[in-house]
Order: C-alpha cells, then structure tokens, then sequence
C-alpha cells in the first residue's frame, strides 16, 4: 500500500455560459478522475476535479454535462490530500474513494462552500470514507439542512451505501445562492476528510424529473429503476409521485406519464 500526502490542486473547466443545477466534485489526485459515465450515489457526468484549493481562491465550476457554470468553489480547513489505495475498491469507484481532501480541524473542519447557485431546494451528497481506514469517521454536515450531521466510515461494502461511503441531505437556498459544507467538527483535533461532493437542484414544478435537468427522458428512467425499492428522503430524486419516501410504481408512473416533457 503506498499513501502519500500532498497539498496542491487544480481545477477542471469548459468555456460557455450556463447556470449549473447538478454538479459532481472530485477531490485527490487529478491523474485519477471518475468517468463521466459513473454516477457514484447520484447522477453520472463530468467530474470537476480538484486537489488543495488556496485560501483566498474562488474556483469555477461546469455543470454535469461539461458546462461552464457561474458557480465556483472554496474551501477553508482543508489543508491536505489523503492518496492511497484501497484494495477492496476498483475502477471509478476506486478513483472517487482512495483519495480525498483531509483537515486536522485545528481548529477549523473542513468548510467547503458552493456559491452563485440558482435559489431552490438541493439534494447534497456528501462522500467522506477513508480509504483504508475504517475507523476513521468524518462528522459530515450541511449548513441549514433539513438533516443533522451524520457520521460517515467503515470498510468499502461493495457499492455505495449511505452511512458507510456517502451522507445524503436537503437544503434550500435563497437569492445569495451557496451551499456550505462540512466535514469535521471545530476544535476536534483529529482527522476527517471528502472524497466528493454531488449537488443537484431539484425542480419545484417539474413532474416526471427525477435527475434535475428539466426534462423527462430515459435519465429519469433510470434513476427511479436504479433506485427500485429504496427509501430516500420524501419527494427527493426519484420519489416523484408521492412524495412518500419509498421508490416504486407510482414514481414509475410519474416518469413514463410525462415523458418528453421540458420544464420552464
């Protein structure tokens, strides 16, 4: 097993104009990026990338279809990258879970914030599994969240399993459009750590649009047969019917009901 520690990044980034409603964040190692095909817990797309970013940087970010966004990035408390490998993990799995942005939280956790997003209602996974050491838990938390902190950690299970590789949350937000982000408690003096970051906006008044892009198609689809049978937080991603935190016919119905639809 080889680990290293470094502490210096960069950024991925696609020249157009366009408000982003569902991005996926990468941190470690940027020779070791998801595909765009992988979806981890959420939606397959464009991964930014990034490793250490400076105190004092805003970074852009695109969208999950290679877009340039208004939204960038920042981060104080994440001081350094944990690289390392994880022999249970494999392929894009492996790239997301076996490196990660790590703070000491002396004194401060790791704070990432989002900003100059669209105001709405967001759903925020969080992954935050060290590689390699399942007894490290990194305290994961949204500001303003409909959810508390939730403790994340353990040994790769096969597969993405929320508690163990990832927390999931909502959060609503007004016109200053940020997200911020957590991992770590102040003051703790241990360390804790994100592998990745996915938000998607989730659209108020769009039926039949389980992954946020404003349309309703074969990603829809997918997203409710991929999640067939969970549970998932009422009304969130694929729950589209009613909004009864179980994945079933009816969200199927509500999907293939509006199909071809756009929403405005």
């Amino acid at each position: 097993m080889m680990t290293r520690l470094i502490s210096a990044g960069g950024a991925l980034a696609i020249s157009c104009s366009a408000t982003g409603q569902s991005i996926n964040i990468d941190f470690g190692d940027p020779a070791r990026v998801p595909d765009n095909a992988y979806g981890a817990a959420g939606l397959p797309g464009v991964w930014n990338t990034f490793g250490v970013i400076g105190s004092g940087q805003n970074l852009p970010l695109v969208d999950r279809f290679g877009n340039a966004t208004a939204a960038t990035i920042r981060n104080v408390g994440g001081t350094g990258l944990l690289i390392t490998n994880d022999p249970a993990t494999s392929g894009d799995d492996d790239d997301l879970m076996d490196d990660m942005l790590t703070s000491m939280n002396n004194p401060i956790d790791a704070c990432i914030w989002i900003d100059h997003l669209e105001a709405g209602t967001y759903e925020v996974l969080i992954y935050a599994m060290t590689p390699n050491d399942p007894a490290l838990i990194s305290r994961t938390r949204v500001d303003f969240a409909d959810q508390g902190p939730a403790f994340i950690g353990g040994e790769w299970p096969g597969a993405h399993q929320q508690g163990v590789t990832y927390s999931r949350h909502t959060v609503t937000i007004g016109a200053n459009g940020t997200i911020g982000l957590h991992s770590g408690l102040l003051s703790a003096n241990v360390q804790s750590g994100i592998n990745g970051i996915q938000i998607r906006r989730i659209p108020a008044n769009c039926p039949g649009d389980a992954t946020g892009d404003l349309q309703v198609d074969v990603e829809d689809l997918n997203s409710v047969l991929s999640a067939w049978g969970t549970n998932v937080p009422a009304g969130v991603g694929p729950d589209l019917a009613n909004a009864d935190g179980f994945i079933d016919v009816d969200d199927l119905n509500a999907v293939l009901g509006a199909w071809g639809s756009v929403c405005e």
